[in-house]
């Protein structure tokens, strides 16, 4: 499992990132291979690497609903799958106590 300073770290470089290249309004394929190469390298630097952000500057720079929309299904939903994964680690752990108990 994805860390989630890495995961919502990545996400939110690659909704930053992709959302300065919407404002430039620069050749569709330019602008996503420029975005996702400052994405990666801005992760990179920041140190939360997370490989699936790397479409996330395409989906936002493709998409036709204005940028706060974007953000916001963005966040929410990295918010639903940060607490998914919090509640699969809790139940993960609890699992392994009780067989080692056993």
């Amino acid at each position: 499992m994805a860390k989630k300073k890495n995961m919502i770290g990545g996400h939110l470089c690659a909704f930053a990132v992709a959302a300065l290249m919407r404002s430039l309004m620069l050749d569709d394929g330019v602008a996503i291979v420029a975005a996702t190469y400052i994405t990666f390298w801005l992760m990179l630097t920041l140190d939360c690497l997370h490989s699936p952000a790397g479409a996330t500057p395409a989906c936002v720079y493709l998409s036709k609903a204005p940028l706060p929309e974007t953000a916001a299904v963005l966040c929410i939903g990295l918010g639903l799958t940060a607490l998914g994964q919090s509640l699969m680690k809790r139940l993960t752990k609890r699992r392994a106590q009780a067989m080692t108990r056993t």
